[in-house]
Formats: C-alpha cells, structure tokens, sequence
C-alpha cells in the first residue's frame, strides 16, 4: 500500500481537487467532511465520467471539446470552480483491512469494480492506499 495518502473536503472546488492530483501525480483523493470523517473518493474515473456528462460534440466559441474539458477542470471560471467535490465525488470508501491477505485486497478490488481501496489501521483509522499499480509493484517484487 501507499502509505502518504492525500485527501480534500466535500467544499473544495473542483479545480483545485484536479490541481492536487496533477500536483501529486494521484489518481485519487479520499474525500472528508466538514468533522474530517472520510465520506468518499474522487478519482479520474469520476472525472471522466463528469466530463462526459458536460461535454457534448458541439464547438463552443471556438473552442474544441478537448479545450473545454480541460479550461473546465482546470479553471475558476469553467466548471471546475463552480463544481464542488461532494458534487463529483463517489460516496462511500471500499475499505480493506492492513492485516488483511494481498489476494482479499485483491478480490475486493474486483468486486467492486474499483482500481484502488483504502487501507484501514487496528483503529479503523486510515492507514493509507491500495491500488492495482501497488498490487503490480509486490508481484513484481517475487
């Protein structure tokens, strides 16, 4: 698992959540509440699926799709400033815990569809991040 994990609040503008995973070279961000409780996750997978949902095929000003996806991500002014996190977010976290077996982290993963879960501690605090590239990376290890 990856241990340093980086996380963002429902309020946050979408563009800085894109900005901070850019930055941090991520995938995900676990998402936290106003009480700092973890309420869901913001990956690039809801990210494609937001920008699928904004997008359509037609030229706006002259800008192409490609270029509105991204100002609007990227901007205060497209739908990246207007947008918040718990907007974009999935809610819910698909946990596993740290004492757990790499083949239920595995399974789990599977199941549910997702590229990556969050790890729990003894504590049920978070004790970081699980993602296919971590899998990749201990079976490359053998």
């Amino acid at each position: 698992m990856t241990k340093n994990y980086e996380y963002t609040h429902t309020s946050a503008p979408l563009y800085k959540v894109v900005r901070k995973m850019l930055d941090n070279k991520i995938s995900r961000l676990i998402v936290k509440n106003q009480d700092g409780e973890s309420v869901g996750v913001i990956s690039f997978r809801d990210l494609f699926r937001i920008s699928v949902e904004l997008g359509s095929e037609e030229d706006y000003s002259g800008f192409t799709l490609s270029d509105n996806i991204k100002r609007g991500f990227l901007s205060e002014n497209g739908f990246g400033g207007i947008s918040l996190a718990r907007d974009v977010m999935t809610k819910g976290i698909i946990t596993v815990k740290f004492n757990e077996d790499l083949a239920k982290a595995c399974k789990t993963i599977l199941e549910n569809n997702v590229s990556g879960l969050v790890v729990l501690d003894g504590n049920d605090g978070i004790a970081g991040i699980i993602s296919k590239t971590d899998v990749t990376k201990a079976l490359a290890s053998l």
